[in-house]
């Protein structure tokens, strides 16, 4: 069995045991608002917009499946490749440079619960 769903502004085609790198995942709890979800934290994501495989009705949502959730594990953060921005104006001597590196959360899908959705 397998699920659409939305993680962090994007979509993802998950199944059970599948290990995602998904922007930095907050804590809704935190009072800064930019605190991370801490190592081990098991959470849901509700925004299942499909349902489907082998054996299993396909479902889907308008825009999701009522009743259906995903069940994630936090893994840990990690740094994502360097990215390069460089400007530069020609005969003017301006050339600027900056890189950033983009902070993923790495989680671990535990399963895939579709009450409402007769799957």
């Amino acid at each position: 069995m397998y699920a659409i769903v939305t993680i962090s502004g994007k979509q993802f085609r998950v199944k059970q045991g599948d290990i995602l790198a998904v922007d930095r995942l907050v804590d809704s709890r935190s009072t800064s608002k930019k605190e991370p979800l801490a190592k081990g934290t098991e959470t849901d994501v509700q925004a299942v917009h499909f349902i489907g495989g082998k054996g299993v009705a396909q479902v889907v949502g308008a825009p999701t499946v009522a009743g259906a959730y995903v069940r994630v594990k936090v893994l840990g953060e990690e740094k994502g490749k360097k990215v390069i921005a460089f400007k530069k104006v020609n005969r003017n001597g301006y050339h600027k440079k900056q890189g950033h590196r983009q902070v993923y959360t790495k989680i671990e899908v535990l399963g895939i619960h579709a009450e409402g959705a007769n799957a």
